[in-house]
């Protein structure tokens, strides 16, 4: 299973989404999950509304390309509209990015440019909106730490790759998760290649699913 950092490796909650917890998360080799939004005429890396000190999707990118090409890229996409950009930018070129978290309408603009784009699952999203087009399923869930099981078993045997997100994402403890996690890959391991986990605790998760 692949180990994605959510907003890059951080030790403290104002690091999230910085230059140093992204260079950090690809030394380790964790994949990232971080936000695009548009920002004057280019790409810009932030959660909330961008000033000019958010990090550059061009400078995001060149870390990548000089320390690991290898990684998920887990791309959110936060503000409508992007895809003209995107599809213009050379240096995803190669790279095993996807993008998700799109409205549906946007969605089919990333669809229309043949973009890879990730469709979402939930306890409150239960039909995934294009889904036969689209490259895996974020699986996630907002009023409980339950892994669903069932689900996560469909959309593998579907051919879909499924990133889960870690409960402490939305609050929630989430060792009980892990260890559910971690006995659905002891009964069937070949499907562990097919999943990744986003997690705030990505070296934690490394270690405990390593063992």
């Amino acid at each position: 299973m692949k180990i994605i950092a959510h907003r890059g490796f951080w030790k403290k909650p104002q690091e999230r989404n910085t230059f140093a917890a992204f260079k950090l998360a690809l030394e380790h080799g964790f994949g990232i999950e971080t936000d695009l939004r548009d920002f004057g005429s280019e790409i810009v890396i932030s959660h909330d509304i961008p000033d000019q000190n958010a990090v550059t999707l061009k400078k995001f990118l060149r870390l990548v390309h000089e320390t690991n090409t290898c990684v998920t890229l887990a791309l959110n996409i936060k503000s409508d509209g992007q895809q003209q950009l995107l599809s213009q930018e050379s240096l995803l070129k190669g790279l095993n990015c996807f993008y998700f978290d799109m409205s549906i309408p946007d969605c089919l603009g990333f669809r229309n440019h043949k973009l890879p784009y990730y469709t979402r699952f939930s306890d409150i999203e239960l039909e995934p909106c294009l889904y036969e087009e689209s490259v895996g399923v974020w699986l996630d869930c907002f009023g409980s730490n339950r892994l669903n099981i069932e689900a996560l078993e469909k959309f593998i045997n579907d051919g879909k790759r499924v990133t889960l997100v870690s409960p402490e994402l939305h609050g929630f403890e989430y060792r009980s998760y892990w260890k559910s996690l971690l006995s659905f890959f002891r009964s069937y391991p070949t499907v562990a290649k097919s999943v990744e986990l986003c997690t705030d605790y990505p070296l934690h998760a490394k270690e405990y699913f390593c063992e």
